[in-house]
């Protein structure tokens, strides 16, 4: 059975669980709450993150930390990212400003982060630079492939992968443990968020597209008002 089917039969079970379902286990939201919430194009609240703790970590980054408020947003990332040269040290200033957003409060932010770029030294920057370059140019698979694949790094799963990717090019989905508990409520398939798998994270766009195109939204903000529900429903730090 090729992929293509595998994922019109995807879908077509999403719309049909979205249109019998009153409640999601572990108070997931279904489908059709997640396509209200994003119809509604709200942004997301941005979150505290420890500035100090990753300027001590990253002093020689400093300039990246300071040009971000104390509250950080998703548009005050994707400007850092816009801003940032298009170089493996620009790469490298992209990447800690979608971490700093991406991990938030979590104490253990900065050590992750550091624990990754260290583990990949010299490598690092034209890595992420490999793989920034690969989504901006050939699209959020190229990116995903990449960044699973030749520009790989220890420690830098999907979860947090994706985020770098995402503001890089907004069709490069996020994709990390709560939107893959979500997807797997709703459709039944499990994307397994903790391993590269371009197959899977195909399967994950085409059905965030396809809803999306059906709700006359951007898939991205799809992808937010799902991430949004569900922490909203689990009280976490990124809850309303």
């Amino acid at each position: 059975m090729g992929l293509a089917h595998h994922i019109s039969r995807l879908i077509r079970a999403g719309r049909q669980l979205a249109e019998i379902q009153t409640g999601m286990p572990e108070s997931l939201p279904s489908i059709q709450e997640v396509l209200d919430e994003a119809s509604q194009a709200a942004s997301q609240p941005g979150i505290p993150w420890p500035r100090e703790r990753w300027i001590e970590s990253f002093p020689e980054h400093r300039q990246v930390f300071d040009s971000l408020p104390d509250r950080v947003s998703r548009e005050d990332v994707r400007s850092a990212c816009a801003a940032s040269p298009t170089s493996p040290a620009g790469a490298v200033e992209a990447f800690l400003a979608a971490m700093a957003w991406g991990h938030g409060e979590s104490g253990y932010g900065v050590y992750r982060t550091r624990q990754i770029l260290d583990s990949a030294g010299a490598d690092a920057g034209p890595r992420l630079a490999a793989a920034r370059s690969a989504a901006e140019d050939r699209g959020a698979l190229a990116g995903y492939e990449q960044l699973g694949g030749a520009s790989r790094m220890h420690g830098l799963g999907p979860a947090f992968g994706t985020k770098f990717l995402f503001f890089q090019n907004r069709e490069a989905l996020i994709l990390d443990d709560l939107l893959a508990r979500w997807f797997r409520g709703v459709t039944g398939v499990n994307l397994r968020p903790t391993v590269w798998n371009t197959n899977l994270y195909e399967t994950y766009l085409t059905a965030m597209h396809d809803w999306a195109a059906d709700a006359n939204v951007e898939p991205a903000s799809i992808e937010q008002a799902a991430f949004q529900l569900v922490s909203d429903g689990r009280g976490n730090q990124w809850a309303r």
